[in-house]
């Protein structure tokens, strides 16, 4: 797998700009990791950058899925997206967001065997 990166600025009213993108993604699958997705405004200029430069299909994977202010039906709206994975790091927030490209995925399995192999 190779790895693109985007350089993105945050202006001053709180809202990103790409600046470049580094890989040729043409006709390519994109997952776009970002740990957080709040706004998904981030996630969102990113996406149309790789769509633009020709990415075929575009999936986001978080840690944690706020998804605050309406996020996830803009994120669905743009029609960039096939999926978005999270974790229920925020359950109170993950769980009460519902959409056909959202996954949930629990950490507890993870947290529960490292804690099991620490006793």
């Amino acid at each position: 797998v190779e790895a693109a990166f985007i350089l993105k600025r945050r202006r001053q009213d709180g809202h990103t700009e790409v600046l470049a993108l580094n890989a040729r993604v043409e006709g390519r699958t994109v997952v776009i990791y970002d740990d957080m997705i709040r706004s998904g405004g981030s996630l969102l200029s990113a996406a149309k950058a790789y769509h633009q430069a020709g990415a075929k299909r575009l999936v986001a994977v978080t840690t944690h899925g706020l998804f605050t202010d309406g996020a996830l039906d803009r994120l669905k709206q743009s029609g960039l997206f096939t999926s978005i994975l999270c974790t229920d790091s925020h359950p109170e927030v993950s769980h009460n967001e519902h959409s056909d490209i959202l996954e949930v995925i629990s950490c507890a399995p993870a947290f529960a065997e490292e804690i099991r192999s620490l006793i």
